[in-house]
């Protein structure tokens, strides 16, 4: 009999042991990214104002890799001329002798990606410019996917073709007409003005206009889905005209959260980004102190597993070998704040065009450019 009971006690502690045991957290893969414009071209024009730009550039990519993060790090064609005519000299005493394209690719193991606004480069151009700057990249770092329709309808363009890839998966250079480049993944498709960038989780192949939502498995891009990647911490108040709704990543904490709770699907592929601007200085904010300030934030979801980061290429590959190309999709409409920023772009929308604008940071971009809206505004 007290052999039954001490069996009895064992199975009963082991069958405890089991559900008390937690399990592997799915996690969220978090990117941070970052952007500059064909804009720059009178910000890094002369020696003496590229060097300061690259100082506080430096000073961010480390903190950044203090905490073992990563970063896609797009540019144009302004700051890419500025590096092949500048970085060199004394100045690489502090990047290991190397140009701070080659640093951050071979040094931090950051990823250096082409960031088009298509006035004069393309893709292929700038890809080029980066290969000839010792880095490589498969990622076209931010594109038109949307804008505004009829009324409160949006309308979805081609982004293929807005992108200029050809029916060979390939996109031939403008400026380097000998030059081909072929794209893997698209990351960051935007909204003029960002009132309604793509803002969902999860990674898929998109099919064209409103169709982008399907996956299409014969298509050979990817899409890593960014979440809402604008921060108030790392922002100010604003992206170009668009308020911001979210604080101290408060956007990844809400999607742990509903994984955690089981609002969404345990085992899938979640995805999140966080944009910081290539300025020293975003509205009242010190652009480095946020990107600090947020990856405190981060530190502990980090440290429980909630959150892996990750960049573009790595969440790309992870979802083709580990999930099977499976696609997954977390819209923005599931999330606190969404009813805010649906809201911002209708009331925006519904405007007559001539009174719209995407002015009010000082920069300029294509799509700024389509518009014609903003000419004095533009540096």
């Amino acid at each position: 009999m007290k052999k039954r009971v001490a069996v009895l006690l064992i199975v009963i502690i082991v069958l405890l042991g089991c559900a008390v045991e937690e399990k592997e957290p799915t996690p969220v893969y978090v990117t941070f990214y970052s952007h500059n414009e064909e804009s720059w071209d009178t910000l890094v024009a002369t020696e003496p104002q590229y060097i300061q730009y690259r100082q506080n550039l430096l000073e961010r990519l480390h903190i950044i890799k203090k905490y073992n993060a990563t970063l896609n790090w797009q540019s144009d064609w302004a700051v890419l001329e500025a590096i092949k005519k500048y970085d060199k000299g004394t100045i690489l005493e502090s990047t290991n002798g190397k140009n701070i394209v080659r640093y951050m690719e071979e040094d931090l193991s950051f990823s250096v990606d082409p960031h088009a606004h298509l006035t004069i480069y393309n893709y292929a151009d700038l890809a080029y410019l980066i290969e000839q700057l010792g880095g490589s990249s498969t990622v076209v770092g931010g594109l038109q996917y949307v804008r505004c329709g009829q009324g409160r309808e949006l309308e979805y363009i081609d982004w293929r073709e807005h992108i200029d890839v050809q029916d060979d998966g390939y996109i031939y250079g403008s400026v380097y007409p000998e030059v081909k480049w072929k794209p893997e993944i698209i990351a960051v498709p935007a909204f003029a003005g960002h009132w309604f960038d793509e803002f969902s989780s999860g990674v898929w192949r998109p099919g064209i206009e409103d169709e982008f939502y399907e996956h299409d498995a014969q298509n050979s891009i990817t899409y890593v889905g960014q979440g809402y990647p604008f921060d108030t911490t790392l922002h100010g108040q604003r992206s170009r005209g668009a308020q911001i709704f979210a604080k101290d990543a408060a956007y990844i904490k809400e999607l742990v959260q509903k994984i955690q709770s089981g609002d969404v699907p345990q085992g899938e592929l979640y995805t999140a980004s966080l944009f910081i601007t290539d300025f020293k200085t975003s509205g009242d904010v010190d652009v480095n102190e946020g990107v600090q300030a947020v990856l405190e934030e981060l530190q502990p979801y980090v440290e429980r597993g909630g959150i892996i980061y990750a960049d573009y290429e790595t969440v790309a590959q992870l979802w083709e070998t580990e999930y099977n190309s499976e696609p997954n999709t977390v819209s923005l409409d599931e999330f606190s704040f969404y009813p805010q920023i649906w809201s911002q772009v209708t009331e925006y929308c519904m405007k007559d065009s001539s009174a719209r604008g995407t002015c009010g940071d000082g920069e300029c971009d294509a799509l700024e450019k389509d518009t014609q809206q903003c000419p004095d505004d533009c540096r």
